[in-house]
């Protein structure tokens, strides 16, 4: 009896402590499960937002000094300029910079630092989009000389030089087509217009192969009033003087008696000191032969306590003021010039606010404004496809027999950027290819349907800086050009 009941309790107990154990099971399962569920609501509820941040990851800054730069400029911005600028890239946001959809390859940004820098490595992270192309390679540029060649990798692109500017142009993307005219066999390549290029973060190390902390110019929204503009007023307007290009400036008239500037702020500012770019700094001839400034006068509501004293040189010269400046409006009125060895016209290149160590410029938005109206214009004749994409052809020369590639971008703030490299057909790999660069600017001689007739006009950017104009048709199926553009197909 003892026995039966002792295997009696022993198989109660043993069913008591399964039950219970299986209990326990559930139990955990069900709260597991639970958990899981709420982990995927909250997921799901946050997930339109982490999105973006997963696919585009922007690293954070390091906590050391900024590293200031002086101007910083994208020859392709897409619009609204504010929402896409290049600004963006050296910001702790969620913003990013992009081109113009159908721009991409030989488009590029140009950073200028307030004092030579050592630089590390760039790694570029893109920014994912459906209608974004992927940088596959870039050239890099320090103070105006091709230094180096390289993929867009993880690891970074090898710099390791110390520089002032440094010039990044996209060679390479994905999304671009090819196609062979039979005529003589050019290889035609054309990026795709429904897509762009976008950049989320730049990241830059120094030589210690820390993160840099980029202090970009502040742009402060505004507006200007000028005495006087010389002619074409699109190539030498106001505005010229804060879009970070060295190479344009504003020309004033040689019969302004006045010759004054005022800056309008939205919000007050402080202004500590002020750096001047002298001159018209497109070429060396281009500042000769225009007058400089030799002394003006700084200063509020009309009032300017402060003279400046300019020299007759293209670096930026910074003064600092006797007092902070605190205000909406600012003004210079030049008393003083430096006559130009042809033309009576005076030229300042960039100006140039400062706010204790932080830059900033003043933004009026009438560069996206006159952007606006060429597109409508080019649409008028039913040729707006060929705004703001590259033109690409390859191939051998008739004449010559030499292997050349050749690529031309119209872009529709009225700037032109043309390359063309031409290499001989029993040239080594090692033997350099002949280079050709030319920049510039444009304006519309004929427009009708079909057709468009522009003058072209910059300098071809190599050794020696040497002007250019002439005439450019474009039509449905080619470019018709002079000197190495010669004839281009579409």
């Amino acid at each position: 009896i003892k026995q039966s009941n002792n295997q009696t309790i022993k198989q109660s107990n043993n069913q008591t402590i399964k039950a219970a154990s299986i209990s326990l099971r559930k139990s955990a399962n069900m709260k597991y499960l639970f958990f899981l569920i709420v982990c995927c609501l909250l997921l799901a509820c946050g997930s339109g937002s982490q999105k973006n941040e997963e696919q585009n990851p922007k690293p954070p800054f390091i906590a050391s000094e900024p590293t200031v730069l002086k101007s910083a400029y994208a020859s392709s911005t897409l619009m609204p300029h504010e929402e896409y600028a290049l600004e963006h890239l050296f910001q702790d946001n969620d913003q990013y910079w992009s081109t113009m959809l159908g721009a991409g390859p030989d488009e590029g940004i140009q950073l200028s630092f307030a004092e030579p820098t050592y630089l590390g490595a760039i790694t570029i992270h893109p920014y994912q989009a459906e209608n974004t192309a992927v940088i596959e390679s870039v050239s890099l540029y320090a103070d105006g000389q091709l230094f180096g060649e390289a993929e867009n990798e993880k690891g970074g692109i090898k710099v390791n030089r110390k520089l002032s500017t440094l010039f990044i142009k996209i060679d390479s993307t994905n999304h671009i087509s090819k196609s062979t005219r039979a005529e003589n066999n050019t290889i035609v390549e054309q990026f795709s217009k429904t897509k762009r290029v976008a950049i989320r973060y730049l990241q830059i190390t120094n030589g210690k192969g820390e993160v840099m902390q980029l202090l970009a110019p502040k742009r402060v929204k505004g507006k200007v009033e000028v005495s006087s503009t010389a002619e074409p007023q699109f190539l030498y307007s106001v505005n010229k003087l804060f879009d970070g290009k060295k190479e344009t400036a504003w020309l004033g008239t040689a019969d302004d008696n006045k010759r004054e500037v005022k800056f309008y702020f939205e919000n007050p500012v402080r202004v500590t000191d002020v750096e001047v770019w002298n001159g018209y700094q497109r070429s060396e001839q281009d500042f000769q032969k225009n007058g400089r400034v030799e002394r003006f006068l700084f200063g509020t509501d009309n009032i300017y306590p402060q003279h400046i004293e300019l020299e007759d040189g293209k670096e930026g010269q910074k003064t600092k003021m006797l007092t902070s400046h605190m205000g909406d409006m600012f003004g210079f009125r030049i008393k003083s010039v430096i006559k130009g060895t042809r033309n009576k016209e005076i030229g300042i290149s960039e100006i140039l606010f400062y706010d204790g160590y932080e830059p900033f410029v003043l933004e009026t938005g009438d560069a996206e404004k006159d952007k606006k109206k060429r597109i409508e214009k080019f649409q008028n004749a039913k040729l707006t496809e060929i705004l703001d994409t590259r033109i690409h052809n390859a191939g051998y020369d008739s004449k010559t027999g030499n292997y050349y590639e050749k690529s031309l971008i119209i872009r529709s703030d009225q700037t032109f950027t043309f390359y063309k490299e031409e290499k001989k057909r029993e040239a080594s790999e090692s033997e350099a290819a002949t280079r050709v660069v030319l920049s510039g600017n444009w304006e519309i001689i004929n427009i009708k349907e079909g057709k468009i007739t522009l003058r072209m006009f910059g300098d071809q950017v190599d050794s020696s800086t040497k002007e250019f104009e002439w005439d450019l048709i474009i039509m449905s199926e080619k470019l018709i050009g002079q000197w190495a553009l010669g004839e281009m197909k579409r």
